[in-house]
């Protein structure tokens, strides 16, 4: 019975290494085929459809003095928060003399040595704050990491505890953990379709 016991557990043990063996020879290959969409590790959160896609929207992506393009960043969930503030005025997108509850969505990446901003592109109606707050506490409840796909907006220094800190902007368009993904743009977190996968894989002299 004992000896029972210690084979299920070595068992256990094996598939549990070869599976996390295997997840990180992934990642590791994603990053090398796509070193322009993700400027960090993943943790298994991504995949090629992820990647791909901005491969395909953005193909000079460069991050670096002069950035182009929109990148993927993950990070421990524990350092981030997501907060909106409230406004009573006129939205923009609707009629100026129609006053509402608008929302400007503030996600803040507080980390040991990455501090980043993600903005929204413009003041949102509550509801859609709220849409999003309730997406971010299902998708990143009990995760230990969540990956935000966006575009740089600038560089902020900011005296903090009487120290420098630099704090690079992005305007966010869509967050990912291993439960799912939300998107502020209409099917950006769908798959693409069996044909532009057959695309994005076949190699350039049968295209």
């Amino acid at each position: 019975m004992k000896l029972a016991i210690l084979c299920l557990v070595f068992l256990m043990f094996l598939v549990d290494t070869t599976a996390r063996s295997w997840g990180a020879a992934l990642a590791d290959s994603l990053m090398r085929k796509y070193p322009n969409q993700i400027l960090t590790p993943h943790f298994g959160i991504l995949s090629e459809v992820d990647l791909a896609k901005e491969a395909r929207a953005f193909p000079n992506a460069k991050y670096g003095p002069d950035v182009t393009g929109a990148f993927w960043q993950c990070f421990p969930t524990r350092d981030v928060l997501l907060r909106y503030d409230t406004r009573r005025t006129n939205d923009p997108m609707g009629s100026s003399k129609i006053i509402v509850t608008m929302c400007d969505i503030d996600i803040r990446v507080r980390g040991k040595t990455t501090w980043s901003d993600y903005w929204g592109r413009r003041g949102y109606r509550l509801e859609l704050c709220q849409d999003i707050e309730g997406a971010w506490k299902k998708l990143t409840r009990n995760e230990k990491y969540v990956c935000f796909n966006g575009m740089p907006s600038g560089v902020e220094k900011r005296i903090v505890n009487g120290k420098e800190r630099w704090i690079r902007g992005w305007v966010w368009n869509r967050f990912r953990t291993k439960k799912g993904c939300y998107s502020y743009f209409d099917e950006e977190c769908s798959p693409p379709s069996q044909a532009q996968l057959w695309m994005d894989n076949t190699p350039e002299f049968f295209k």
